[in-house]
């Protein structure tokens, strides 16, 4: 739930001795008592409102509701005196809304061609199963699809003859039966998937609208699966229709003229409700409130609903900013999208805008799409469009919002007060969300930064809050895709080709959030979706792979599979311990990963086309077969430790077995834990293990010695350690390293070599640099703590932004590796920024 606010009054305009004033609709003013009034009471001020009244500080940011019941009350967000920004009518009309469940109605032939069971299906999940044609319960022809053991993202499918380009086509097919299972179209490009669900005797209908683009293959319709297991179902009523757009009149276009106005003083909370249209035989209906937080801070709600028959709505960008000049994390502009369209190293690290005047920043930032999903975006849809800024934008003609019969919609947006310039927006976006969802500290509020505020202020207070900094990115990270399926993106950038959650990501960022309302929740979702992800059978039973939807690699996806699952059972008290898929992915380790007590590196695999060897997070270096690699030893030993406590079959032999290989890494000449045992390269996630160990059951793995040398070994730049250096300190060479990345314009896969100081080829990451301090620290390093503090003042030295990586120093061959340098040292490409999995110092920091 989030915060209680802090404010719980309004203005001496609004109250006046304790007493609430109100005005009755058509009727003599009369007075409800304010803070000592009963809990469930809500005043109301109506139709003879006329001059405009303020609600919160009012010396801070703070609403005056202006208008009257009959023209309609608006909201306007004042600072002080100053009005800042407008909220609705910002033109002529503030949403669009169309009756019935889409814009589109089918017309024409059927592209299919024929009935159900006279198609010629075909795809992965024809072999190995059966396809064979049957007669549905309601007498139509139908098709019957088992396939036994299924993986996760096999599927059938049709082709779709003489789609047109430029032409929007709707599939649909009625499904019963078992398997969890979406309706996907391949429209000759990319994949567009419908929102997957879960197979039973009762008849389920899917439909799916995709416009078909340029193209080179044929389109296909596809029934695919989006989990792993055993498919046995019954399809029918399978169809390909052109479709046409609803015209879009005036009459579909409505203004937020709210009838109404009441105030709660408890929950500091102001309310305008009673906007009221009728759009063909549904009635829309609008609402929206303003929760006062904490000086300069608030949480702003729009609400839809529908009754008398669903509808589809879209609005306006719903702010229109009086002061200022528009910016987003990347600096000023006056036109802006994000997901950008064209490009994403334009996607914005932080769901935030604003305006800033050289002395404030004036911002509005989003909600995670886990809890607000918006129709055809993972990351939360930002829009300037001159002075009217949108965080999110709700809803596009595009891809509109969808309301039932009887449903009702939100979405929020948080109104803050910060610094001047690009380092305020991001760093007041985020304390202000952290401090509307109660992620801050609970003696901590927002700063009423000011000109007054130097970098080093900013600087010192961004270091000071990293813990709500890190917690509140973890919250963004938690995405809805396109097709329904809640993930835990890496960041907003890697969202942008389709939300996808990495298992090795997902576990340090949801360790993040422990402590806050989201933490079991996220981690029961996404340890069931890699649960169901898992192979029963066959030559890959066990194999846990690197996202729920692969690939499948032989990295260390299995170790964190079964230390998350026993972190969740025992120290969250999820109900997840499951003893028989613990034994069966510690099986599949045993057999293929694992070699006399070493956790072993597998050597090339093809990927897109290119030979790389993604045994670790650090996947860009070419591993050579049967090494090991001190990283997923000490993680090795951490799992087998985590799979003996679940009471999978692990003795003591074996887990001490494992420990030694990881303390043989130690090289007394060398003075540190070897990173790869053929080579004399050293890096900070040697003692990740030995955290991780120390974290979950309070027992080192290394010596004192060996901590404490491997510790001082590492090589420091004043940007943070390199993740990865020779003994000497220097670089590998670049020519060691393979780098797949999607080419931010076209998605397209394409392969790099790493140039020295930047990403695994000696850049810094925060995550393993601060795990090998708390390593430090508890083996009684004494500066150890005070390098905690150093590594989290350099993170936050440029931007206030998690990062993946910092560049540590400058070198003109970046930009063949990365399209968005040049960038300053100690800093990345925004597209970089704003990561998640650095959530975890926020745990590792108590």
């Amino acid at each position: 739930m989030p915060r209680p606010s802090r404010l719980l009054g309004a203005t001496p305009v609004a109250i006046a001795m304790g007493i609430i004033l109100i005005l009755g609709t058509g009727s003599a003013a009369h007075a409800v008592h304010g803070p000592g009034r009963s809990p469930g009471a809500s005043p109301t001020t109506s139709s003879a409102q006329s001059a405009p009244r303020s609600y919160g500080p009012a010396d801070a940011l703070h609403v005056t509701v202006a208008g009257d019941a009959s023209s309609g009350y608006r909201a306007e967000i004042h600072d002080g005196a100053r009005l800042i920004t407008t909220r609705g009518m910002t033109g002529k009309y503030d949403l669009t809304a169309v009756p019935g469940t889409s814009l589109n109605q089918p017309t024409g032939d059927d592209l299919l061609g024929h009935p159900t069971g006279d198609l010629d299906w075909g795809g992965p999940g024809s072999s190995g199963g059966a396809v064979t044609k049957a007669t549905a319960p309601d007498g139509e022809s139908a098709v019957h699809w088992t396939l036994p053991g299924a993986e996760n993202n096999t599927w059938i499918e049709v082709p779709i003859a003489d789609a047109k380009v430029g032409a929007t086509y709707r599939g649909t097919v009625t499904l019963q039966g078992t398997g969890t299972v979406y309706l996907n179209i391949y429209d000759g490009a990319r994949d567009v998937g419908g929102t997957p669900v879960t197979l039973t005797s009762q008849p389920q209908t899917l439909t799916l609208d995709v416009p078909i683009p340029e193209h080179s293959r044929t389109p296909q319709f596809q029934i695919r699966t989006s989990a792993a297991g055993d498919v046995d179902l019954l399809a029918w009523k399978t169809s390909v229709r052109a479709v046409t757009r609803q015209p879009v009149t005036d009459a579909n276009r409505v203004a937020n003229r709210y009838t109404s106005v009441s105030y709660d003083p408890a929950a500091a909370t102001l309310t305008l409700s009673g906007a009221t249209d009728p759009i063909g035989s549904t009635t829309v209906t609008r609402s929206e409130t303003y929760r006062f937080v904490a000086p300069n801070v608030i949480d702003a709600q729009v609400s839809t609903a529908a009754s008398g028959g669903p509808a589809v709505y879209w609005y306006t960008p719903y702010t229109d900013f009086k002061v200022g000049k528009p910016l987003w994390t990347g600096g000023e502009t006056t036109s802006y999208e994000s997901p950008n369209p064209s490009n994403a190293l334009l996607d914005s690290p932080v769901p935030a805008l604003g305006v800033s005047d050289g002395t404030y920043t004036y911002g509005v930032a989003g909600a995670a799409t886990w809890d607000e999903p918006l129709p055809g975006y993972s990351a939360p849809h930002l829009v300037i469009d001159g002075s009217r800024l949108a965080a999110p934008q709700i809803g596009t003609e595009a891809d509109p919002i969808v309301l039932g019969d009887g449903q009702t919609r939100s979405f929020h947006s948080v109104f803050y007060r910060s610094a001047a310039g690009p380092y305020g927006l991001a760093l007041g976006a985020q304390l202000a969300t952290a401090e509307t969802l109660g992620l801050s500290a609970p003696d901590r509020s927002m700063p009423a930064w000011g000109k007054a505020s130097s970098t080093a202020t900013l600087r010192r207070a961004a270091a000071d809050e990293f813990a709500a900094i890190a917690k509140t990115t973890a919250y963004w990270a938690r995405m809805t895709t396109a097709s329904g399926v809640k993930a835990l993106a890496p960041n907003q950038k890697y969202a942008h080709f389709g939300a996808t959650t990495y298992m090795r990501d997902s576990f340090w960022t949801t360790l993040g959030l422990d402590g806050t309302p989201y933490a079991k929740d996220t981690e029961k979702e996404l340890l069931v979706q890699f649960t169901r992800a898992i192979p029963r059978s066959g030559g890959e039973a066990g194999h846990v792979p690197v996202t729920g939807g692969g690939p499948f690699f032989g990295d260390e996806s299995g170790l964190y599979y079964l230390i998350r699952m026993y972190h969740d059972a025992t120290t969250w008290g999820l109900p997840v311990k499951d003893t028989a898929t613990a034994n069966l992915v510690l099986a599949y380790i045993r057999a293929h990963q694992v070699s006399g007590g070493a956790f072993v590196t597998a050597g090339p695999v093809d990927n897109a086309g290119f030979q790389i060897t993604p045994d670790s997070w650090l996947d860009g270096y070419l591993f050579p077969a049967g090494a090991v690699n001190a990283y997923n030893q000490g993680l090795y030993v951490v799992a087998l430790s985590a799979a003996k406590s679940l009471g999978a079959d692990v003795s003591d032999a074996e887990i001490d077995a494992a420990t030694g290989v990881y303390r043989r890494l130690y090289d007394d000449h060398l003075g540190y834990v070897r990173w790869l045992s053929t080579k004399d390269f050293k890096s900070p996630d040697v003692l990740v293990g030995d955290a991780l160990s120390l974290y979950l059951f309070g027992k080192p793995l290394l010596t004192d010695t060996m901590v404490r040398r491997t510790f001082a070994a590492q090589e420091r730049t004043p940007y943070g350690m390199k993740v990865l250096a020779k003994q000497d300190g220097s670089a590998v060479p670049p020519s060691e390293f393979l780098t797949l990345t999607n080419d931010p314009k076209t998605g397209k896969v394409i392969g790099l070599g790493e140039p020295a100081g930047w990403y695994q080829n000696g850049a810094s990451w925060l995550l393993w640099e601060y795990l090998a301090e708390y390593s430090a620290a508890r083996h009684g390093v004494t500066a150890a703590r005070g390098a905690m503090r150093d590594s989290i003042a350099a993170e936050v030295a440029v931007t206030p932004l998690s990062k993946e990586f910092k560049v540590t120093q400058q070198n003109a061959d970046i930009a063949g590796a990365d399209p968005a340098w040049p960038y300053p040292l100690g800093s990345s490409g925004l597209d970089r920024q704003g990561f998640g999995w650095n959530a975890a110092v926020a745990a590792f920091s108590r």
